[in-house]
């Protein structure tokens, strides 16, 4: 994954993600790309289920449209 250095970088892999899910049927582009990445990998998601978002992947508060942060294994 390329180095994101500006906004529009930024919302061009967020489009692109949640194009890749739209293609596969998930309505979640967090969880697709985790199930297709093998290796350690810094993944960036907006938020779209509060509840799937706060347990799973933040341990806190998210909001919709909150982007979170996290390495997959």
């Amino acid at each position: 994954m390329a180095n994101i250095t500006t906004l529009s970088q930024l919302e061009a892999l967020v489009k692109s993600m949640r194009e890749h899910a739209d293609n596969i049927g998930v309505k979640d582009p967090a969880v697709c790309f985790c199930d297709e990445l093998n290796d350690d990998t810094l993944v960036i998601a907006e938020v779209q289920d509060v509840s799937n978002y706060s347990s799973r992947y933040t341990g806190g508060v998210a909001n919709k449209g909150d982007f979170c942060l996290y390495l997959t294994k």
